[in-house]
């Protein structure tokens, strides 16, 4: 979709909106990134209210066309919400829609954050200052966790130990049968096998995409954490995400220093965290090497480009898996 197309579009949501105002328009529409399950875009919204001219600086996020892209806009509109309303740092959210006669696709728009990545800051800094965002970092995450359900979902029955690990698997088997990839048969088999490994007695709501590139940092420095897939789960799980993130990425130095102030602040050593290493490779490599071939979000032309980004971090990740379990990934048949 142009850039044209999209303004017109979104203007025609704007007009039909009762409370935007008088005389809308959509100015600086800028695309911000593209990947394989959102495009995000900066705008700003410009009206007229009684009298005087209102400017917006919004984000508009754009999710794939399919029952899990609806899923996930509603997920993160839900989680910036609530998140907002009990002072956790995130955007406000203004819009969500699932229906895809608006914009050809789910969407969420939600404020635009003036200031840098917290990765980007991160490079940047030395001593006491990078000591101060990995503490940040880390601080943000076991808040959230510390918070507990609560703040996503005020009531929760009570459930097993191996409740929360069984969706896991779960969920695996049924992406398997989805994307028809047996390839990840024996690892969800050997998750599957070593389950008790993955026994949870305090469930936590999850950001379950958290790394350095999805905190921001304003001008006066304070942080807000964007591109929330939330969902009840095992703090471990947000955790290995983010070491398993980093690590195929190349920065096993901040994967280190991220463990360590980890456990420095929780008091304890992380228990099991191999076997949430494996389950988290595991998730996303079903996911990225599924975008890869079938993905409704990733265009044609720039398919190439990211495969070449990811075969990467691909074999890290099947090897990692191998050194823990024993298991070989016939990673080139991922890949294609």
């Amino acid at each position: 979709m142009s850039l044209k197309t999209l303004e017109w579009q979104l203007l025609t949501y704007y007009t039909q909106q009762p409370a935007t105002g008088e005389q809308p328009a959509i100015e600086d529409l800028t695309l911000l990134s593209s990947g394989w399950a959102s495009d995000v875009y900066r705008f700003t919204l410009r009206y007229q209210q009684m009298g005087k001219m209102i400017r917006q600086k919004l984000v508009l996020k754009l999710y794939a066309n399919t029952p899990e892209g609806m899923d996930r806009a509603l997920k993160e509109r839900h989680a910036l919400f609530h998140l907002r309303s009990e002072k956790y740092p995130v955007p406000g959210v203004s819009e969500v829609e699932i229906d895809p006669q608006h914009l050809g696709r789910p969407f969420v728009i939600m404020e635009y954050i003036e200031g840098e990545l917290l990765w980007d800051a991160l490079t940047q800094a030395e001593g006491e200052q990078r000591d101060s965002l990995i503490r940040l970092f880390v601080g943000l995450l076991i808040d959230l966790h510390q918070r507990g359900l609560e703040i996503l979902i005020p009531t929760l029955k009570p459930m097993s130990d191996l409740a929360l690990i069984n969706r896991e698997i779960y969920t695996l088997k049924g992406m398997i049968n989805t994307y028809h990839r047996e390839e990840f048969t024996p690892i969800v088999d050997w998750l599957r096998e070593h389950r008790d490994r993955g026994a949870c007695d305090k469930p936590t709501a999850a950001h379950r995409d958290y790394h350095p590139w999805n905190v921001m940092i304003d001008g006066q420095g304070n942080p807000f954490v964007i591109d929330w897939a939330w969902q009840v789960a095992d703090a471990r799980y947000d955790l290995a995400w983010t070491l398993t993130l980093l690590e195929r990425s190349g920065y096993k130095g901040v994967r280190d220093e991220v463990l360590a102030e980890y456990q420095r602040v929780t008091g304890s050593p992380v228990s099991e965290l191999d076997y949430f290493e494996v389950l988290t490779h595991v998730r996303w490599l079903m996911d990225v090497t599924h975008s890869l071939k079938y993905g409704e979000n990733l265009r044609e032309e720039t398919k190439n480009e990211f495969r070449a980004v990811v075969s990467a971090w691909v074999r890290y990740a099947a090897a990692d898996i191998h050194s823990k379990t024993g298991i070989v990934l016939p990673v080139e048949q991922l890949l294609q």
